[in-house]
């Protein structure tokens, strides 16, 4: 089967044909990292498991990433059956939604009963910032597999369609998903973003391949500050991920994971059209462990320098981007690795 380079099933949400979490990808000038593995790029992307969204088919995947191989019909073939559900709002920035979703096979003995609870509320703060919180609350009943066709991108890939089988994590179980975010906006210049998600299976009878209660724990806080020093623009950054999770599946091993990362970005305008951006980060892994392997921590040190020309050459906009990267990594149990990387980019094209 061939795959379309362009087409990313739910990561495409802003409708540019580059995936959502890969934006400096092209088919001039191809990447193999996701942002969010990217040195400075990871700042402001974020994983999708750190993301809310709606699972209707529990199959462990948000319903607007999945992607298969079967026409997009309310109910898949040899499905029947009904989604109904009431809302209202309470307040402005608050709706409460309680639904009954009950779909069974025509030619098996499977089905999917659901009843859940969603309230969503979103409420801007003037000049303090945004508060968005979402949970999302069920009590399911669900034999029905839905194996997907999944694009994932793996480090050092630019991605690819791989299968992912559904194992029905959620057979007689409560399922609860909440998220919380606030960006701070108060002080001008500085950008503070906190996103904290949780997600629980709590299994209602004993399952012989699965946890009695499996979870998610992940949270993000990241900030950014920018300020001039004479001519010169200068941007600090923090963030901070953690994870914490019990898989479903009783054979998948549990995670505890911490990664704190700062950035400094210095900009220096050298010529009228010239820009000049430098940049050092240093990031910290840790993944705590119960065994007697210890801890395994890494961390990772990364300048880099880039150059910035924009100009009119014959008639076209003439944008040129040059620079070069090193990255040293350090291990508690391997030796070190240093790599380096020298890019440039060059784009002419018209504008209005």
């Amino acid at each position: 089967m061939l795959s379309d380079n362009a087409v990313f099933p739910g990561f495409d949400e802003n409708n540019d044909f580059v995936s959502d979490f890969n934006q400096n990808d092209t088919e001039d000038r191809q990447n193999f990292i996701p942002d969010y593995e990217e040195p400075f790029l990871r700042y402001h992307a974020d994983r999708p498991e750190y993301l809310f969204g709606v699972d209707m088919n529990n199959n462990g995947w948000i319903d607007r990433f999945e992607n298969d191989e079967e026409p997009d019909y309310p109910y898949g073939r040899d499905h029947r059956g009904y989604n109904m559900y009431a809302g209202t709002h309470i307040g402005p920035e608050a709706r409460l939604t309680v639904g009954r979703l009950r779909e069974k096979l025509l030619a098996g003995d499977r089905k999917n009963e659901s009843t859940y609870l969603l309230f969503t509320y979103e409420r801007d703060f003037a000049q303090l910032g945004r508060l968005r919180v979402f949970d999302n609350f069920k009590l399911v009943e669900d034999d029905i597999p839905d194996n997907l066709f999944q694009w994932v991108q793996p480090s050092n890939s630019r991605g690819t369609q791989q299968r992912v089988f559904d194992v029905l994590p959620a057979r007689d179980t409560w399922v609860n998903t909440s998220y919380v975010q606030f960006d701070f906006t108060l002080v001008g210049n500085l950008n503070v973003i906190n996103k904290f998600k949780t997600e629980i299976y709590n299994q209602r009878r004993d399952q012989r391949d699965l946890r009695g209660t499996a979870s998610f724990v992940g949270l993000i806080n990241k900030a950014d500050y920018t300020f001039p020093v004479r001519n010169i623009e200068l941007e600090p950054r923090f963030k901070s991920e953690f994870l914490r999770e019990s898989p479903v599946r009783k054979r998948d091993p549990e995670r505890r994971e911490l990664t704190e990362t700062l950035f400094l970005i210095a900009r220096i305008p050298l010529l009228s059209h010239t820009l000049v951006e430098l940049g050092l980060e240093l990031s910290h892994f840790e993944q705590f462990r119960d065994d007697e392997e210890g801890v395994p921590v890494n961390r990772d040190l990364e300048p880099a320098v880039q150059f910035n020309n924009s100009s009119d050459y014959l008639g076209y906009r003439l944008h040129l981007q040059t620079g070069f990267r090193l990255q040293k990594l350090t291990f508690e149990n391997l030796p070190p690795s240093t790599t380096s990387k020298i890019f440039m980019t060059a784009y002419a094209g018209l504008e209005r």
